[in-house]
């Protein structure tokens, strides 16, 4: 799994280049998030800043208050100090915990993993990434973003990005850096360029990490702990009865029971005697017999012939294929590039140039059975809305099973964006499939004259004449865009 460590100061816009990745296919983790887990009520990490800090930095309902923390450590290196002394280590454990789950997912040595986080360098877990990524912006364009994103006043905004920690280290060991200065697009440009680049076939042994963080200690000092159990393993590989019955490992390949063997050497004569397997059949010689007069094995099998039968004729086993859904990853540029071109109906796999610029744009979906691909859903972001562009499946069938969980996918990962609708708009030669997936994924047909106007600001341009546009919402609607 290829680790990037991404971090930068305040405002530069870390969460944009995330969003993009995750578009791309990489998984993104939030320090930010993280920290807000590791201080919910009543955990060590919180009884440790309560006593630190006193009970005037919680809420009312015993929650951490950041912005009352933040103001309390603001100006004070002192209490700053000690407020990361208490968190980052609570925080860096909870992170090791994740990537180790993100280690025994299948699909982990082609995973790339991205940590998002401004203090990575402080709290020391940049020293385990495969790379690290710097996001920068013009000081004006941060104190922009504060005051008009965040809501802050020219003072505070000043005061904000002052207290910033100096880049130059970070910029040094940058193995990227990313400006995010101007445009969305150039933006996008700028991350894909960078992404293409990543060989997850070079990525680092993640062990010092999860020893650090998790307090793991190396394996070999719990098996040299015990060397008296390994002695008598390393020098006799055959146990010690070998030497005192030296006929023992002769009487071993026709007895399980070598002790019955030992106790008796006299028995060791009968089988000198007969080498072949007989000294077993002797012990029944009424079977025997029909065994050797008769080599084929229909003898034995005639008086359970009856049942014998229906054994046999379940032979060819029907397995029904089994199905997996996953997000489209780097590695699959080739095959999707020619999956979409069989789609549009073109006569060539769509260009590695317009493949990058797809991957930037939409988030690829995928359904597989037997390691083909049987069916795919692409969609996009804006506004608060998630729009799915793209349906296909092989046939009908495969439509109606495959759909529901694309789509449960793809509204997991809206969701995660704070989207709250997801519309189904894709071309007419799709628009069978359409009706098939909001018939089974609980999609209702939609007038766009009555959508909120913010996910008609960016649906109804979409849309072509006569569609027929379905809908899902998903959580509250609020009125500011994202």
């Amino acid at each position: 799994m290829y680790l990037i460590g991404l971090t930068g100061n305040i405002a530069t816009g870390k969460s944009t280049v995330c969003d993009i990745l995750t578009q791309l296919g990489a998984r993104v983790i939030d320090a930010d998030l993280v920290a807000h887990a590791v201080l919910r009520r009543g955990s060590a990490a919180w009884r440790q800043l309560v006593q630190a800090f006193g009970y005037d930095i919680l809420q009312y309902d015993g929650t951490v208050d950041r912005r009352k923390l933040g103001a309390l450590v603001f100006d004070d290196a002192e209490k700053l100090q000690t407020l990361e002394q208490l968190t980052h280590p609570a925080v860096g454990t909870e992170l090791a915990l994740m990537i180790r789950d993100a280690l025994d997912e299948p699909d982990a040595d082609t995973a790339i993993l991205v940590v998002e986080a401004v203090k990575l360098y402080e709290s020391g877990i940049h020293e385990f990434m495969d790379a690290l990524w710097v996001v920068t912006a013009p000081r004006a364009e941060q104190k922009r973003r504060l005051m008009q994103d965040r809501g802050m006043s020219q003072a505070e905004a000043e005061a904000r990005l002052n207290a910033q920690p100096a880049l130059k280290e970070k910029l040094e060991r940058a193995a990227v850096t990313i400006d995010n200065g101007g445009s969305i697009e150039t933006l996008r440009v700028q991350v894909m360029r960078a992404f293409v680049e990543i060989n997850p076939a070079q990525t680092r042994d993640k062990t010092a990490l999860l020893q650090k963080w998790l307090r793991l200690a190396p394996a070999p000092p719990t098996i040299e702990s015990a060397p008296a159990a390994r002695e008598p393993v390393e020098t006799s590989p055959a146990p010690p009865t070998i030497e005192s019955a030296p006929a023992a490992s002769e009487s071993r390949e026709i007895s399980s029971a070598p002790p019955t063997i030992e106790s008796a050497p006299a028995a060791s004569e009968p089988v000198e005697t007969s080498p072949a397997p007989p000294p077993a059949i002797e012990s029944a010689p009424a079977a025997s017999e029909p065994l050797e007069t008769s080599p084929a094995p229909p003898p034995a099998i005639e008086p359970t012939s009856a049942t014998s039968e229906p054994a046999e004729t379940p032979a060819p086993i029907a397995r029904e294929p089994e199905w997996s859904v996953r997000r489209a990853r780097p590695a699959d540029a080739r095959m999707l590039s020619e999956l979409l071109a069989r789609i549009e109906g073109r006569d060539e796999p769509i260009g590695r140039e317009e493949m990058l610029e797809r991957f930037g744009k939409f988030g690829y979906w995928l359904a597989y059975t037997d390691d083909q691909p049987i069916a795919l859903a692409a969609w996009q972001a804006e506004n608060l809305a998630a729009i799915v562009r793209e349906l296909w499946a092989e046939n009908d069938a495969y439509a109606a099973r495959a759909f529901p969980p694309l789509l449960a996918a793809i509204q997991a990962e809206a969701n995660a964006l704070t989207c709250e609708v997801v519309a189904l708009v894709v071309p007419a030669r799709a628009a069978p499939l359409a009706a098939i997936a909001a018939q089974t994924a609980g999609y209702a047909s939609s007038d766009v004259a009555q959508l909120h106007k913010l996910w008609r600001s960016v649906i109804e341009p979409l849309l072509t004449d006569n569609a027929t546009l379905y809908t899902k919402q998903l959580r509250e609607i609020v009125t500011k865009p994202i």
